[in-house]
């Protein structure tokens, strides 16, 4: 057949194949620039979206700080928190506890075992507050004890579980209040339900007419970098011999 044909037949079939694969190609890369294209929008409405929840959360946090910057209006807010700062922790009655939300949780209170050198953060998890557990951190370190938070393990699922898990296996809970933010403020009350030693950090910018009680070891409130490190490592100090 192929002797039957003649030169221009063949140029035709080759013509022919060349438009379709041609073709084919152009298809192929069409969708290929197609479906870059639409990543690359996902990306970026991810990226946007993230940017306006952060500056949506700023605002939040700058609006707390206005509301409570009066003393009063901050003493109000967290009168539980100073009251019960200094307390020992919460001796056990004759009633068991009720471990019923632990368990919906999937956490087996019992086959918690509690670190003695970890330091557990409570946090917003917002950039803005990067530099507190940094601080924080630093001074944990240079006392030989592990800092973590909540955000720094990728954690498919029910964040919350994770972080009741640290808080539990912690030896002790630091809060930053900073923020006012309600995450943390819930979870510093499981801290507190569970009988955890914990530190509250609070910078003075909002709270400068609320006397810092120099007698408390559970209540820090800082005006710089210096300040807070030094009162942290000794409420750290006297927390680990309080608890042994």
């Amino acid at each position: 057949m192929v002797n039957n044909m003649n030169t221009s037949d063949i140029l035709i079939i080759v013509a022919l194949v060349t438009s379709i694969t041609t073709t084919i190609f152009t298809i192929v890369l069409f969708l290929n620039n197609r479906q870059r294209k639409v990543r690359n929008e996902e990306k970026l409405n991810k990226a946007e979206l993230s940017h306006a929840r952060e500056r949506i959360e700023r605002q939040i946090y700058e609006l707390n700080e206005k509301l409570y910057s009066d003393s009063e209006r901050w003493k109000n807010v967290n009168h539980l928190l100073i009251n019960n700062v200094n307390e020992k922790k919460i001796k056990a009655s004759n009633q068991p506890f009720d471990l019923s939300f632990f368990k919906n949780m999937g956490l087996n209170v019992n086959d918690i075992i509690v670190e003695k050198d970890l330091v557990f953060f409570l946090t917003p998890f917002h950039n803005d507050f990067q530099k507190e557990y940094s601080y924080v951190s630093s001074v944990c370190n240079d006392m030989g004890l592990k800092c973590t938070r909540g955000d720094e393990v990728f954690v498919e699922g029910n964040i919350l579980k994770y972080v009741l898990q640290k808080i539990m296996s912690s030896t002790i809970v630091v809060a930053n209040l900073n923020g006012r933010n309600p995450n943390v403020y819930y979870e510093l009350g499981i801290a507190h339900a569970l009988g955890k030693p914990v530190i509250l950090i609070s910078n003075e910018k909002s709270f400068k007419e609320i006397p810092f009680d120099l007698q408390s070891n559970r209540l820090i409130i800082y005006s710089n970098q210096i300040e807070l490190k030094k009162h942290l490592t000794t409420a750290l100090a006297r927390t680990l011999i309080e608890s042994n």
